[in-house]
């Protein structure tokens, strides 16, 4: 099967993700003009609206207790957290990665790390993050080290080829460079530092 068979394949298994969705989760990466023409005879479907919105709390669902928590200013502005606290599992979208390098445009680091510390006072043990394998206790340790590498190495930085090298050179296992890439737009150029006049005597 050829590598576009494959993500055609991929596409119509998951048709509520985007096509963009995919192509970034595939790897390696399809060009986009062979996405666009590969993709285009596939059938438009309208997927529908969710009409309830979700209350964070405990709430049970068909006699299985959920906990949805609301995770601000981290990944992105807002996220909910879905935890099964009987079973002890949190799915933590973007508040954890697990051996990806992790999206930091919107320079929420402080906000962040307060985030892990949070949520690692909560009582589960088996941890879903957003991108990368499932794990423990372990991940909010280890994302917290790469939130601390990540601040400075942007502090040390004056573009986004100077940040992605400090943090390939850090964390050269991890999986997920396209996201240093995505993220550079987001974080430079700088935004102008003001500067304090100097009284001349």
């Amino acid at each position: 099967m050829s590598k576009m068979d494959e993500f055609n394949s991929l596409l119509r298994r998951n048709p509520q993700n985007s096509r963009l969705e995919l192509m970034a989760a595939y790897s390696p990466p399809i060009p986009v003009p062979v996405i666009k023409r590969n993709t285009a005879k596939l059938p438009k479907k309208e997927l529908p609206r969710p009409d309830q919105i979700v209350a964070v709390g405990v709430q049970t669902v068909d006699g299985i207790r959920f906990e949805f928590l609301h995770l601000e200013h981290a990944e992105t502005a807002d996220a909910l957290m879905v935890g099964l606290p009987d079973q002890g599992i949190l799915i933590t979208q973007d508040l954890l990665y697990n051996g990806v390098h992790v999206f930091v445009g919107e320079h929420a680091f402080d906000s962040w790390a307060t985030a892990l510390q949070s949520t690692q006072a909560l009582d589960y043990d088996t941890l879903l993050p957003g991108h990368g394998a499932p794990g423990g206790p372990e991940l909010y340790g280890a994302m917290l080290q790469y939130l601390e590498a990540a601040q400075d190495a942007y502090a040390k930085s004056n573009s986004g080829d100077e940040l992605k090298a400090y943090m390939i050179a850090a964390f050269p296992h991890y999986r997920g460079r396209v996201l240093l890439d995505h993220q550079m737009r987001f974080l430079f150029p700088k935004p102008a530092q003001a500067i304090t006049p100097t009284s001349v005597s």
